[in-house]
């Protein structure tokens, strides 16, 4: 057997990774997130602390585009460079390359290894240099054994004694039993047998379980004489006997593999369904679903052409799914239904395990044992997308294309990340088949899937403008894109609490590295089995997951990153891929041993927030068994505990009391909630209405509909304060500065219930009630920081504007000159023009007032890059109501002298 050209391809291999990673990581370090422009003055924490989201969020496909350049362009050096050295030192080259890998990773945990770079570098370009002068001499060989072993061996101790998680006892169990299992399943192996006939039904109990169980719950009393086991084996003894009595023992193995699924299904929702509802009544991701609900059923609206929710149609499961079953009562009682979400992410688990392995007790035992599921099966559709693109190209057809063209629309609309990332991994697979292929018919075929969806497509959009009209569609898509597209309102600035620690240096920069490599490994593998690479479906699921990483890694980098946690958003399908690719590498009698120990081994030791989800299956089930928690009636059921316990009733009854069923009410504190518990409508596109107004644009759009209704309450904002009135530590007023100023045209406080403050519209009749006079004395934001916001407003050349240049003094204070008063929406700015100068620090200005109110607001200067900076001023509530009063501005001392000009702009929306 020549063993020659693998031993050179992993030299290869250590040779590129080496020279790519280096490449990237110096070109990383010089990377700048400063912002440079913005379409729009966004006003976020993104922007307070001058990071540019957008650039971040596109950096991967940088990243990415300069990696495969870098990469074919390797390839072509090294081509040169082996047909020019030795293979003894092509060997030496590879071996300093693998040492220098492993230090380039050392460094990334801020172990210091500077100086050993520098000496591989100094060595590789010694050994070139050498072996180019010297070729026939140089005879010294390094061979695999060593390259491997010694780069191994110092990459394992590094992670092992640096940082790693140890692994808890239960895992270790549990891992332990189930390779025992499958040592025993595969030295005695598992037969059908007629026996077998008999106990298969067994595999419905956990479903007839979880049935029992809610019986017992909602009719406690009326079942109190009869024992639960009891009535769990007498309904087991109905469906075993109608199975028995239709089967005649005639069990296909199809019949029996569903069966196996079903049995997941069923351990499944009875290990995670309470019916104790664990959420808080006023969770913001709950109104997402609430609100949808609420719509749906009262309004008579439907999903995208009326509302959104900013999880599309996954957010529709629960609700939707509980109240087939049940009537709407106006409770949350539906998030019960939660089993539904765990019971879909095991059955297509399972089914991509069976169909990867061909072996549905393993898959079962994986599914069940292993407490990994979520971080294995995080977004569980797109799993299935593997098994029809497997089909698809096993037997191409326009039909099959067409119908997985749907599946891919579908998923686009079940969760627009979830279906970006699956419907670029298909793209780039069945280009990757087609390039191998050449096949003008299957080409042919393909476009014509494309356009038969694209009409498709077009006729929905009709379909819609029918049930609503043109207009109304068009809104709702210019929003949707809106929304999506506002990366920059609501990215977060940092992607870690615990910034740049281990495991986010793992996810961020050594798990792209590994999976981008295992790609280029498979496309050069694709090279030479050129069409074998897509006949089998373990190496099509390994393409469709690295690409399906990358495609979904973008969103880590805007607000779904490791500061929320947890790595499910961020790593997708990692650990999977990781663990699939190990088993390529493996006998195929050892893969299902190789598969479970890289899990146990990754998902343990790398996965960010390790305890969050990981709860085996089983071990859950088995917990509620054991509890015996169902017979204490004091937790019966109860379907309107919400009704009539949520802390928002006093708002409710005054709203019922004084309003009639079709006056709504702005909610400006981010509870969203506030509209499903009092039953009213909600003035917006989006269920989440404040937070998902992200531009000035949707605010717009957003007052438009305020104004076409009867709105006559505001809910302004709590007491005491809560993170929705600073939305990521922007007050409201400021970020949403255009509804925030309709607020103070239109309304005035009245008084506090329920922990927020209400204010009423200004032309309202009495409402008989005490006004408490104190609350304008507590509007005033008597001192605020702006950050870098100011370096990044601007005037926008679709606004209206007027301006007027104020004389610069050297007395203490300037007087701002009186502008006629807006009877419509505007910005009002205080520009500040400086000379350009060496200096970069925190600046503050003052705005007082003859009644003796002050304003101070502070803001970031950095005179090297920008010498214009706009100071927002009409989002202050004691501004707003006194903005023709006689106010000066009060510059610091040591400002005044870099100053060119300072105008006072009112931007005109029209």
């Amino acid at each position: 057997m020549n063993i020659q050209k693998p031993i050179d391809f992993i030299y290869s291999m250590s040779i590129l990774a080496f020279a790519l990673s280096v490449a990237l990581m110096t070109w990383l370090s010089k990377m700048d997130y400063s912002i440079v422009d913005l379409s729009q003055g966004f006003f976020s924490e993104a922007t307070y602390d001058n990071v540019d989201i957008s650039a971040r969020k596109n950096l991967i496909w940088r990243v990415l585009g300069l990696a495969l350049s870098l990469f074919f362009l390797g390839k072509l050096v090294l081509h040169k460079i082996k047909s020019l050295v030795s293979h003894s030192a092509y060997g030496i080259i590879a071996a300093l390359s693998g040492f220098g890998l492993v230090t380039i990773f050392v460094e990334l945990w801020r172990i210091p290894m500077g100086s050993t770079l520098n000496l591989i570098y100094a060595l590789i370009g010694l050994s070139i240099i050498y072996a180019l002068i010297e070729r026939n001499k140089f005879v010294v060989d390094i061979g695999l054994p060593s390259l491997l072993g010694l780069s191994a061996a110092w990459s394992f101790l590094m992670v092992f004694f640096h940082g790693s998680v140890l692994w808890h006892e239960a895992v270790f169990y549990v891992g332990l039993v189930f390779i025992v299992g499958l040592v025993l399943m595969s030295k005695f192996g598992v037969r059908y047998t007629r026996l077998e006939n008999y106990l298969f039904p067994g595999y419905l109990l956990p479903l007839v379980c979880f049935g029992v169980r809610q019986i017992i719950i909602r009719r406690q009393s009326e079942y109190s004489l009869l024992n639960e086991l009891g009535l769990m084996i007498f309904v087991l003894g109905i469906v075993y006997l109608s199975i028995y009595l239709i089967t005649k023992f005639r069990l296909t193995d199809r019949f029996k593999i569903n069966l196996l699924m079903v049995f997941c299904f069923g351990i499944t929702i009875y290990a995670y369904y309470q019916y104790r509802i664990p959420f808080p009544q006023d969770s913001f991701e709950l109104a997402n679903s609430a609100n949808a609900l609420m719509r749906f059923e009262l309004f008579d609206e439907l999903p995208f052409l009326d509302y959104l929710s900013s999880h599309n149609l996954f957010d529709h499961l629960n609700p939707f799914v509980y109240h087939l079953f049940h009537d709407f009562d106006g409770t949350v009682s539906y998030v019960t239904y939660d089993f539904l979400r765990h019971g879909l992410t095991t059955c297509c688990g399972f089914v991509i395990l069976h169909y990867l392995f061909r072996n549905p007790y393993y898959a079962l035992g994986v599914v069940l044992l292993l407490p990994f599921n979520r971080a294995m099966f995080a977004m569980s559709l797109p799993l299935l997308s593997i098994v029809f693109l497997h089909k698809v190209i096993n037997g191409f057809s326009f039909r099959r294309l067409y119908l997985y063209g749907l599946w891919s629309l579908f998923l686009v609309f079940w969760k627009i990340d979830v279906g970006f990332a699956n419907l670029l991994a298909s793209a780039i697979v069945l280009i990757w088949y087609l390039w191998h292929q050449r096949s003008q018919q299957k080409i042919l075929k393909l476009f014509k899937a494309v356009g038969a969806m694209v009409f498709t497509i077009a006729v929905f959009i009709v379909i819609a403008v029918m049930m609503r009209s043109f207009d109304q569609v068009m809104d709702g898509i210019q929003s949707t894109l809106m929304y999506y597209r506002g990366d920059q309102s609501h990215g977060l600035p940092t992607l870690s609490r615990n910034d740049y620690g281990l495991l986010f240096k793992w996810h961020y920069f050594v798990f792209p590295f590994l999976l981008f490599f295992s790609l280029m490994f498979l496309l050069m593998k694709s090279e030479r089995e050129k069409l074998g690479l897509f006949k089998s479906p373990w190496k099509l699921a390994l393409i469709f997951l690295g690409v399906f990483y990358f495609a979904n890694f973008q969103r880590g980098l805007v607000r779904h990153s490791l500061m929320s946690g947890t790595d499910v958003n961020l790593s997708s399908y990692v650990f999977l891929f990781i663990a699939l690719f190990a088993c390529y590498f493996s006998p195929k009698i050892w893969r299902h041993w190789v598969f479970v120990f890289v899990i146990l081994i990754g998902v343990s030791q790398f996965r960010y927030a390790e305890s969050r989800g990981l709860h085996p299956i089983f071990e859950r089930a088995s917990s509620f068994l054991h509890e015996d928690n169902i017979k204490h009636k004091d937790r019966k059921f109860q379907a309107s505990r919400f009704l009539t316990t949520h802390k928002y009733l006093d708002f409710v009854k005054f709203i019922d009391r004084h309003f009639s069923d079709t006056q709504t009410f702005i909610d400006f504190t981010n509870t969203p909630m506030l509209y499903f518990h009092s039953k009213r409508y909600v003035p917006s596109y989006f269920n989440q209405a404040l937070q998902n107004t992200v531009t000035d644009e949707l605010q717009k759009r957003y007052l438009k509909r305020v104004q076409d209704l009867d709105v006559p309450v505001v809910v302004y904002r709590s007491h005491p304060s809560t993170w929705g009135d600073a939305t990521d530590g922007i007050p409201n007023n400021l970020r949403y500065n255009l509804v925030a100023q309709y607020i103070f045209k239109n309304y005035e406080p009245y008084r506090i219930i329920s922990g927020k403050e209400i204010w009423l519209r200004k032309d309202l009749p009495d409402l008989a009630l005490e006004k408490d006079s104190t609350l304008v004395n507590d509007l005033r934001y008597d001192d605020f920081d702006l950050g870098y916001m100011p370096m990044f407003l601007k005037t926008n050349s679709e606004y209206s504007r007027k301006e007027i240049e104020l004389d610069i003094i050297t007395s203490d204070s300037i007087s701002l000159s009186r502008m006629d008063k807006m009877e419509t929406m505007y910005f009002e700015k205080l520009e500040l023009k400086f000379n350009q100068a060496p200096l970069k620090r925190s600046e503050r200005i003052t705005l007082a007032s003859d009644n003796g109110q002050t304003i101070r607001l502070s803001f970031e200067l950095d005179l090297n890059k920008k010498q214009t900076y706009q100071v927002p001023i009409n989002w202050i509530y004691t501004y707003c109501q006194n903005s023709e009063s006689n106010w000066k501005l009060i510059l610091d001392p040591e400002l005044a002298p870099h100053l060119k000009s300072i105008n006072r702009i009112q931007e005109i929306i029209d």
